[in-house]
């Protein structure tokens, strides 16, 4: 009786945990918050154009987001000796299966939120979806946390 028990129970959490993911990629199951996963400095990892890995230019490769728990942040692009660093905002949408950004202007006014589909968000990795607003391209980029 006992194992038949105990092999129901595992039945059980195996079916639950497998199945309450809410990112595409991932994971299946975390004991962080979203806001903990997501907070942090991120660098540009891939990058892939309608499913098919873009080469990292300089300027992608030098890019580093901050994203703060106060949902403020933060990207800064470095070429050579040469620093510009952009504040932004940034909110989970509704289900926090997308993240919006905004940034900030240099005359102190905001940009439009931009919603992006989150497909994996784990404390080390971070990947997510957009449609270019010019065309249909779709782009998925990977962060590594640093």
């Amino acid at each position: 009786m006992k194992k038949t028990t105990l092999f129901l129970a595992v039945l059980i959490i195996i079916f639950f945990f497998g199945s309450c993911g809410k990112y595409e990629d991932g994971p299946a199951f975390s004991l962080l918050t979203k806001k903990a996963r997501l907070t942090g400095e991120w660098q540009v990892e891939k990058v892939f154009k309608n499913d098919v890995e873009e080469e990292l230019d300089s300027l992608s490769q030098n890019t580093s987001i901050l994203y703060e728990s106060d949902g403020t942040g933060k990207v800064t692009f470095t070429q050579g000796s040469v620093s510009l660093a952009v504040d932004f905002e940034w909110q989970f949408g509704d289900g926090k299966e997308t993240v919006s950004m905004r940034t900030k202007k240099l005359d102190g006014t905001w940009d439009d939120w931009d919603e992006t589909r989150i497909l994996r968000l784990t404390n080390k990795e971070f990947w997510f979806e957009e449609t270019s607003t010019t065309n249909t391209d779709i782009y998925e980029t990977h962060f590594a946390k640093i």
